[in-house]
C-alpha cells in the first residue's frame, strides 16, 4: 500500500484475468506457475528445465499484492484505487500505470464490462455475467464520494475544489486521450528530449 508520507513511494499490484481462453492457451503451452497472495513463482514449461522468461525454473517474484483469476476486477481496482485516492486527497499527485500484453485483461480493467447474459452458474460465469465500472469511473467516483460534503467541518460557505486528470493509452507509439468522445480521433503527438 502507497506510504502518503513519503511520496516517492511506489506499489506494484498482479492481476491474473480471469479469461478462460487465455488460461487454456497457457495451460496448453505448458507454462506452470504458482499465485499467492504477494509472491508469483514460474515453475518452467512443462518437459523443460527452463522458465518462461529464460532461467531456471523456480524464479519468483514478490509484488505489494498479486491477485489470482479467480479475483473479481472490483477487488483488484479498490485496493489499487483506494491508497491513491487518499493521496490525492492529502494533496499529492498519483499515477496509475497500467501493463500486459495481448489478452491480458488491461483493457477489461480500464473499460470495465457491461453484464453479459447466460445463465451459466460456474464462478468465471458470474465473474463475466457482472457489470463492473473500469477504473477512470471508479477513481473519479471514488474521489468525488470522498469530497462530498458530509457537513463535519462546520464550513458555511460551500467548498470548491479543483481537479485534473489524464486517462491515457499508449500502444504501438501512438498515444490516446481516453477522456475524449472517439479517443481515436485525437492522437497526441509524441515530443522527444532532443
Amino acid at each position: 500500500m502507497a506510504n502518503v508520507s513519503r511520496p516517492e513511494s511506489c506499489s506494484v499490484t498482479l492481476y491474473q484475468n480471469n479469461l478462460a481462453q487465455r488460461s487454456r492457451q497457457l495451460a496448453d503451452k505448458g507454462t506452470d506457475f504458482f499465485l499467492s497472495g504477494q509472491k508469483v513463482v514460474l515453475l518452467g514449461e512443462k518437459g523443460s528445465n527452463a522458465s518462461s522468461v529464460g532461467g531456471p525454473g523456480g524464479n519468483e517474484f514478490t509484488f505489494d499484492m498479486a491477485y489470482g483469476p479467480d479475483t473479481i476486477p472490483q477487488t483488484v481496482a479498490s485496493s489499487v484505487l483506494s491508497p491513491l485516492v487518499h493521496s490525492v486527497l492529502s494533496g499529492v499527485n498519483a499515477v496509475l500505470l497500467v501493463f500486459g500484453g495481448s489478452g491480458s485483461g488491461k483493457e477489461e480493467m480500464m473499460e470495465g464490462m457491461q453484464a453479459a447474459d447466460g445463465g451459466n452458474s460456474d464462478e468465471n460465469s458470474r465473474i463475466r455475467s457482472s457489470a463492473w465500472e473500469g477504473l477512470p469511473e471508479r477513481s473519479l467516483n471514488a474521489l468525488f464520494t470522498a469530497l462530498e460534503p458530509d457537513g463535519s467541518s462546520g464550513a458555511s460557505i460551500p467548498l470548491t475544489y479543483s481537479l485534473r486528470m489524464q486517462f491515457l493509452n499508449i500502444s504501438e507509439e501512438r498515444v490516446q486521450d481516453l477522456l475524449q468522445p472517439d479517443c481515436h480521433a485525437h492522437d497526441l503527438a509524441l515530443v522527444s528530449e532532443s
